[in-house]
């Protein structure tokens, strides 16, 4: 319970220290009189969110200081699954501080902590009812929380969200597959073309580059041609008709003559043979390259077009005939996924088909946990009605099958009748100001039982109550 609250520079509070005992704790006073700022600096060390406006004015700094103590053991194990250990003394002190420039800081039990872990905690050791809590009561979202709150509806909620959720991913990616057909038809009918254009084209691996080096060629085949016949002339005849074959045929035989007479010429031979040998070899190569390349008219003509062909494909498709050849690969990836497409909409209809059986399965069993819990609700809080003036009041839950949401199968309704003999209604439409200050504190208090909520903390409960 929450057994000691000190505050300091707490809006027009210097300081305050307010010790609390076991049972009813009750402030009084007129409007004024400071119960606000008490409500506020709990909610402060509860996590929520506080206004640096809160501070004192001339002071820098606000801090508020919380203890709670007399935990049972059920309540010390749940605070420890959030790394929370009362001290020796079997405490646990929760400090906040708030500087005039808008910084927090958050501790418990002396070690810097967070305004998360707070509010963690805080669901566990306290909860406040507010003046505008009554309105939550026409909220069939809240009713349903409450009801789901006594029934222990976490882990199956839990994994039943999971599953809603792949549920619905499962359904739009079937509305996806499915609303377009008529664009998957123009889709597969693009692709088909491009598919036949590329391969009706016979491109080879890098043949644009090879295409080009060849008109480079032809263009400059006059230049080739006048080169090859200078070359032949050189080779074979020279101004006075003897061409450099004749000459070095001339000079071997000679050489050989010579060593005859003069063996050292030996190694000159050798050598010269090495080079005369490797002449007339370039002299053959150069021959064949000439025949090679000889220009053709046709052949030129051929190139011109195949070189066009490419670069229209080129502006389409891509910079390189290996480009081309990938697009052409990611076209019929993708014409096959369209192909596949409806093969993947039928399995897809299976998953969905098991996942909504397979909902409606977890949907019946939360019913079932929710329709028991709100008997057993039912009856308590009529139970608290008659003890707060309200004897004749009947309060019942109606619930009503509907087609599955992300919070099951069930739409529930706050039923309420005032006086014997008249008809339940929606506690929205019947339920005065007074009648739904009572029907949340009723509610309130059988909930704070069940939870097990040792601090309870009601702003103003009594208003609406005569």
């Amino acid at each position: 319970m929450l057994s000691e609250l000190y505050i300091e520079n707490v809006a027009v509070i210097e300081k305050a220290c307010v010790d609390f005992g076991p049972g009813l704790n009750v402030f009084t006073g007129e409007t004024g009189a400071g119960k606000s700022i008490l409500i506020n600096s709990i909610n402060s060390i509860m996590g929520k969110r506080i206004n640096k406006d809160c501070v004192r004015n001339g002071t820098d700094t606000a801090l508020i200081i919380a203890k709670f103590s007399d935990f049972d053991d059920k309540l010390k194990d749940k605070i420890k699954n959030i790394e929370v250990i009362p001290d020796e003394d079997g405490a646990v002190i929760l400090q906040r501080t708030i500087s005039n420039k808008g910084r927090t800081g958050c501790k418990i039990n002396s070690r810097p902590s967070t305004a998360a872990q707070m509010k963690s905690l805080s669901d566990y050791i306290i909860s406040i009812h507010g003046q505008n809590d009554n309105y939550d009561l026409n909220s069939k979202e809240m009713q349903l929380g409450y009801i789901d709150e006594l029934a222990d509806n976490d882990e199956e909620l839990k994994a039943y969200r999971e599953k809603f959720r792949q549920v619905i991913t499962v359904r739009k990616n079937i509305r996806k597959l499915s609303e377009n057909e008529e664009s998957k038809k123009r889709e597969s009918e693009i692709l088909e073309y491009q598919i036949n254009e590329i391969e009706s084209a016979n491109l080879e691996e890098n043949e644009l580059e090879k295409l080009l080096e060849k008109k480079k060629r032809f263009a400059n085949s006059e230049k080739i041609a006048q080169a090859f016949t200078k070359i032949s002339a050189a080779a074979n005849r020279s101004e006075n008709g003897i061409g450099i074959s004749d000459i070095l045929d001339e000079i071997n035989m000679n050489l050989r003559q010579l060593a005859l007479f003069l063996p050292q010429a030996d190694e000159i031979i050798k050598r010269f043979e090495s080079a005369y040998y490797e002449i007339n070899d370039c002299i053959d190569e150069i021959e064949d390259l000439q025949e090679e390349n000889f220009f053709d008219a046709q052949e030129s003509e051929r190139v011109e077009k195949r070189v066009d062909e490419i670069y229209k494909l080129c502006s389409k498709y891509g910079k390189s005939t290996r480009e081309i050849l990938d697009f052409k690969d990611d076209c019929k990836c993708k014409l096959e996924q369209i192909k596949t497409s409806d093969e993947t909409i039928l399995k897809l209809k299976e998953e969905y088909k098991s996942g909504v059986s397979l909902l409606k399965d977890y949907a019946q069993r939360i019913s079932e946990k929710r329709k028991k819990a709100a008997l057993n609700f039912s009856k308590k809080v009529m139970q608290e009605l008659s003890f707060l003036n309200m004897p004749d009041t009947t309060f019942k839950v109606d619930f009503e099958k509907s087609s599955l949401t992300k919070d099951g199968c069930d739409n529930i309704s706050f039923m309420l009748s005032t006086n014997k003999g008249e008809p339940l209604k929606p506690i929205e439409k019947t339920a005065s100001g007074g009648e739904l200050s009572r029907i949340m504190l009723a509610i309130k208090s059988v909930i704070a039982n069940k939870e097990q909520i040792p601090t309870l903390i009601f702003d103003e409960i009594d208003t609406g109550i005569s």
